[in-house]
C-alpha cells in the first residue's frame, strides 16, 4: 500500500468495478461513455480471467474516496486474456478486435490503463499510480515494464519520460495512434 498525504493506493475489489470500467473507458479516449457500455463493461470487469479485471487494478483513493485506478498484469498473461477481453468486447461494440496489435508479451510488466477522474486531475494521482505500477514491476522482478500512450497526449508522454520510459516504437489500436514506451527495470543489488 503506497500513502502521500491524502492519497492512498490499494489493491481493487469487486466493488470498485464502476470506477474500473469508467476509467478503462476513459483510458482510451471515452470521458462520457454511453450507460450501456459502461454496464457491459463492468460486467467484464466482474470477470478475473480478462485484462481489465478488478484482479489487475489498483485503486488510488483520495482522502478515502477512491478517485483513479491503474490496471496492470504480467504481458506473459496477455495473449491468453486477450482472447476473452476482446471476444466480450465485440459482442457489445460491434466491432472487429482480430487484427488488433499486441501490445505486450513475456518479460513486460504492463501498465495497461491509467486514468483519474477530471476533479482529481493535477494532484500528483496518475504519478503515484504509476510509481506504484513500477514498484510492483520491480517487486515481481521482471525486467521492464511498458505501456502505450496516445501520441497526440503530450503532457501524459512527458510524465511517462519523468519516471524514465523511452519510447520505442508506435502502434495503432482502437483506432488511435500510440507511442509504445518502456523502463528498463535492472536488478537491484543487495
Amino acid at each position: 500500500m503506497t500513502v502521500n498525504a491524502a492519497i492512498t493506493i490499494r489493491p481493487a475489489t469487486d466493488d470498485d468495478v464502476p470506477l474500473i470500467a469508467h476509467n478503462v473507458l476513459d483510458a482510451v479516449g471515452i470521458e462520457h461513455p454511453e450507460t450501456e457500455a459502461l454496464d457491459h463493461l463492468a460486467e467484464l470487469c466482474r470477470c478475473t480471467d480478462v485484462l481489465y479485471s478488478w484482479a489487475n487494478t489498483d485503486i488510488a483513493l483520495w482522502d478515502g474516496r477512491p478517485v483513479g485506478s491503474l490496471t496492470s498484469y504480467d504481458g506473459g498473461r496477455y495473449a491468453e486474456m486477450r482472447v476473452k477481453t476482446f471476444a466480450e468486447l465485440e459482442k457489445f461494440l460491434g466491432m472487429d478486435f482480430s487484427r488488433m496489435s499486441v501490445e505486450t508479451g513475456p518479460g513486460e510488466f504492463y501498465l495497461d490503463s491509467l486514468a483519474v477522474l477530471p476533479g482529481f486531475r493535477g494532484k500528483g494521482i496518475g504519478t503515484l499510480l504509476m510509481q506504484h505500477g513500477i514498484a510492483k514491476a520491480r517487486a515481481l522482478r521482471f525486467p521492464r515494464a511498458a505501456l502505450l500512450v496516445d501520441i497526440d497526449n503530450p503532457d501524459t508522454m512527458r510524465l511517462y519520460e519523468s519516471l524514465g520510459f523511452k519510447k520505442v516504437g508506435e502502434m495503432y489500436l482502437f483506432s488511435t495512434l500510440y507511442a509504445r514506451m518502456i523502463v528498463e527495470l535492472p536488478p537491484e543489488r543487495r
